[in-house]
């Protein structure tokens, strides 16, 4: 399937061949390895977002670049919890407070403390106000732990809203529309589209033992298309280290 399309878009026919380096034998220099081409990845991209499907803004066959909005889900609600989680986020009235309550708390202490240096308070006075103080601090530090939550929660929306709109991880080829607009997006069937990304291009070859000991990997070979008999240069990305159980020989890929 990839090579057909391949074919259709890059008008490349799906067998090519690639001539191996430089070998003592007569068999292996005059001889090619037969191969086919197919797209470099396949992306099925996918949301972890959850919803209705607002808008779907691709359709196959057309090119899309990195970082192209795919897709919107609705986000009605969260906007609705972002707006509430922006004004607990903004309010300031019980770390006021809590600040004023803190201070007269401590002023109160500080008081005490010198005149019972004087011995004109009472230690249990002070130890009353040092109660005061602890707790009243303690209620100034929850008061800025909610706020610092909601801070956070505040961030966590907007950041669910940024992941419902979807975007191309890579640029390439729209070959699949899954979803349209009304559609729910659910856990159970989150992929939005498919991306084919050919360029670069892999040529997939199947080389014996013997052969394929001739080639390493990142090596530089010519790749000759022979629906336009055009030759173009490659490089050997992989190079299975066993025997396909399948196929018998050893997989090459080539970009």
């Amino acid at each position: 399937g990839y090579s057909i399309l391949t074919t259709a878009l890059l008008g490349l026919l799906a067998t090519v061949t690639a001539q191996p380096p430089p070998s003592k034998s007569p068999e292996r220099r005059s001889g090619t390895v037969e191969g086919f081409s197919a797209p470099y990845r396949v992306i099925e991209v996918a949301t972890v977002e959850t919803g209705i499907v607002e808008k779907v803004d691709v359709r196959e066959g057309t090119f899309i670049n990195q970082g192209d909005v795919l897709a919107k889900l609705d986000t009605g609600l969260h906007e609705s919890q972002r707006i509430l989680a922006e004004a607990g986020m903004q309010a300031k009235g019980e770390i006021e407070a809590a600040k004023a309550e803190f201070d007269l708390r401590n002023r109160r202490s500080e008081s005490l403390e010198k005149l019972l240096v004087s011995k004109h308070a009472r230690s249990e006075e002070v130890e009353r106000a040092r109660t005061d103080l602890a707790i009243a601090r303690a209620n100034l530090l929850a008061a800025e732990e909610r706020r610092h939550i909601k801070e956070l929660e505040y961030k966590r929306i907007t950041r669910q809203i940024e992941q419902r709109t979807i975007r191309a991880p890579q640029a390439g080829w729209i070959t699949k529309v899954t979803k349209e607009q009304g559609e729910y997006m659910g856990p159970n069937d989150p992929v939005v589209c498919t991306i084919v990304q050919l360029d670069p291009l892999l040529v997939a070859f199947h080389l014996n033992r013997p052969r394929a000991k001739n080639y390493t990997q990142n090596s530089n070979v010519t790749v000759r298309f022979l629906d336009s008999n055009k030759d173009v240069s490659g490089t050997i990305e992989f190079i299975a280290p066993v025997i396909d159980a399948e196929s018998g020989p050893i997989p090459i890929h080539v970009i």
